[in-house]
């Protein structure tokens, strides 16, 4: 669970509650969150699987990564660790 400051006219805090699990990423980052997306086809532009994941590393360095149209459900997050390198 994370907290989640959002500003502007209605200003709150929300908890944000991530139930996103993939060991491998989760031995190499630490994971704040991230979000899978649906199986789409028919749209060329974003025919596959998705995924986009904030982590961050060792040393603190916080990142935002984004995989689309992978071909399996797996393999956006294959993707997405070849990705990071």
């Amino acid at each position: 669970m994370y907290p989640v400051v959002i500003e502007g006219p209605n200003p709150r805090t929300e908890i944000l509650i991530t139930t996103m699990i993939h060991r491998e990423l989760e031995d190499a980052y630490n994971l704040h969150g991230g979000k899978t997306g649906a199986h789409l086809k028919g749209v060329p532009e974003i025919d596959g699987t998705h995924l986009v994941v904030i982590a961050e590393t060792a040393d603190g360095v916080r990142l935002v990564g984004a995989v689309r149209g992978a071909r399996t459900l797996e393999g956006r997050f294959l993707e997405m660790k070849k990705g990071a390198g």
